[in-house]
């Protein structure tokens, strides 16, 4: 399987439990680590991996776009984050206006469609950069504002505000966005049957919540 980078706990309890629900089959398996819910998704159609992790959000644009995946398992709210908000690099804003140097991460389906929802009508500056870069590139002041997962705000204890998303057409899909999802190729129905049978997803969750309770 390939998921994104543990660099929080949730991904970690996530990744935990989906190695001990395998442990429990007695099923070899190993995971991939990639950043970027669409290199993923390229690495799972280019046979490289058996299935992927990704958001709800982005699984389903996946399969609005017609590409040959299915989603095998739902773990529901805040499995994959708790929550993106918006972050500023001058602590007297608190929205996007324009003119701002906003960061994208075009490799993130999940972080385009926020950041750019977010920005709608608005004359920003978009700087492309890679999800890690972020938030450095915040703290340095080379962009003004960034779209943001919490977890690793609340994890590393980053001392730095940050707001609710503003846009009607963000929030109304922001809560899919929480949710992970493990995605197979649909064209592999035998495996989604096995994946199914294999992985008892409240066995994975608890595991996760153990590890966010540390």
């Amino acid at each position: 399987g390939a998921m994104p980078l543990p660099y929080s706990k949730r991904y970690e309890g996530l990744a935990t439990g989906l190695y001990k629900a395998f442990e429990k089959a007695d099923i070899p398996f190993n995971m991939a680590y990639m950043r970027g819910g669409y290199k993923r998704q390229e690495a799972l159609e280019q046979l490289k991996y058996d299935f992927i992790i990704m958001s709800k959000l982005a699984a389903d644009m996946s399969i609005f776009s017609g590409k040959d995946v299915e989603m095998v398992l739902d773990f529901g709210n805040y499995s994959y984050v708790k929550d993106h908000k918006v972050l500023f690099a001058n602590p007297e804003d608190d929205e996007i206006t324009d003119g701002m140097r906003v960061a994208l991460d075009k490799s993130s389906p999940d972080h385009f469609i926020l950041t750019t929802y977010e920005c709608e009508d608005k004359k920003v500056e978009y700087v492309e950069l890679t999800y890690n870069q972020i938030l450095k590139s915040l703290l340095d002041k080379k962009i003004d504002a960034a779209v943001w997962n919490i977890d690793e705000i609340a994890d590393r204890n980053i001392n730095i505000p940050y707001y609710d998303l503003k846009s009607p057409k963000a929030l109304k899909i922001k809560e899919d966005d929480t949710r992970a999802v493990l995605v197979a190729r649909k064209s592999d129905w035998g495996l989604s049957g096995i994946l199914r049978n294999i992985i008892d997803k409240q066995y994975v969750l608890d595991i996760q919540t153990k590890v966010l309770k540390e």
